[in-house]
């Protein structure tokens, strides 16, 4: 399914990146080749912005050295406020106080084989990177977006300006009538003109 929505305002829907997204890359690529090569961030905002990293909830300080494996789940964010913050900060000074998984190896896969992968954007990162990744189009599992739209109904239906399913227009109601299926949907999410 293909969905594409105009709205008045994002913030709504920036919930579904701290939900995470899906991206399908090769297996055995590292975290640096995954977000730079496939999820088209800038290296130079990977370096500055994205201070805080995680693989599978364990904190990733080189992303040159860490590799992605089937089902991964990759979680960004910028600077986290206080001492856990502090410690879970790449390459931070206080990273000594907790575990890292500096060397981890390729998964033990066909090398190459598509791998699908969760990339879930928190703070700064989801509000700076949030509108391109909208505009491109997102990933997103049909039973969790269905879910996300019901449950922020009040929420997102007096924004949304135009709703569109595989090219058709639908209304609000139509869309959540909607079966949206086990796969992933690929949703677009625009700013209406002004």
């Amino acid at each position: 399914m293909k969905l594409i929505v105009e709205t008045q305002r994002l913030g709504p829907f920036m919930g579904l990146l701290e939900e995470g997204v899906r991206i399908e890359v090769p297996e055995g690529l590292s975290v640096r080749d995954v977000l730079v090569d496939t999820f088209k961030m800038d290296p130079l905002y990977l370096e500055e912005r994205v201070l805080t990293l995680f693989l599978n909830g364990n904190p990733v300080d080189d992303v040159d050295a860490v590799f992605v494996g089937k089902d991964a789940v990759l979680a960004l964010s910028g600077a986290m406020p206080g001492l856990v913050g502090a410690t879970m900060r790449r390459d931070g000074r206080l990273a000594g106080m907790r575990q890292r998984i500096d060397s981890a190896s390729p998964a033990s896969g066909s090398p190459g084989a598509p791998v699908r992968v969760t990339v879930k954007l928190f703070n700064r990162v989801a509000r700076e990177r949030g509108e391109a990744l909208f505009k491109d189009g997102i990933r997103v599992p049909g039973p969790r977006l269905h879910r996300f739209l019901q449950d922020r109904e009040e929420r997102l239906m007096p924004v949304c300006t135009r709703i569109a399913v595989d090219g058709s227009p639908v209304s609000w109601p139509a869309l959540l009538s909607k079966a949206f299926g086990e796969g992933d949907v690929f949703l677009k999410v625009t700013l209406a003109p002004s």
